[in-house]
């Protein structure tokens, strides 16, 4: 997916009430636990539920937003994105198909994946700051000064970018751990 592919296109929902959508969500998932916004998977839906079910768009893209502002990455299995999010002490992973195709969301237990892997709805729907994203904001204000101070002492920005470059690209080659805030989850 496109970095902020969606923006805040959740909030050009005119209302959208995000209680009663979790609610019906719960129910949903118990009779089908894994659904699709084009519906694959529910048989015999009803016109109250298709309502919802075509606006999982809204919950994925509100998802989204909160995760990349607290800096929670996503997962990535083929060309899906996912998120997994918890209410109620149930888990929930949604996710994004190729570019946008579709959505779709899977009711899964909590207790086969790392807690820390699991958004609080609330905090999602609240837009509270997690903890874990005040200490990275932290840590970028070190390193924003640290680079000020590198600049400072003579060092061409040139030089501290292409060093700082080099080692983003030597992280994101290491493959076959997929992180949730630091620890590998479950598979």
């Amino acid at each position: 997916m496109k970095e902020n592919c969606f923006g805040d296109y959740w909030k050009s929902v005119p209302y959208f009430e995000w209680e009663e959508y979790i609610v019906w969500l719960e129910s949903f998932t118990e009779r089908y636990p894994v659904f699709s916004n084009d519906l694959l998977g529910c048989t015999d839906v009803s016109v109250s539920d298709l309502r919802y079910v075509k606006n999982l768009v809204y919950l994925f893209a509100k998802v989204d937003d909160y995760a990349k502002k607290n800096y929670l990455g996503s997962f990535h299995r083929n060309d899906n994105e996912s998120y997994y999010f918890s209410f109620r002490n149930i888990g929930y992973e949604i996710g994004m198909i190729g570019e946008g195709e579709s959505f779709y969301c899977l009711r899964v237990n909590k207790n086969e994946y790392y807690e820390d892997c699991f958004i609080n709805y609330d905090d999602i729907v609240s837009e509270r700051r997690s903890n874990y994203a005040q200490l990275i904001d932290r840590k970028l204000d070190i390193l924003s000064e640290m680079i000020g101070v590198l600049h400072e002492s003579g060092i061409p920005l040139e030089t501290i970018k292409q060093v700082v470059y080099s080692k983003v690209e030597s992280l994101e080659k290491k493959e076959g751990i997929k992180l949730c805030k630091g620890k590998k989850y479950k598979e």
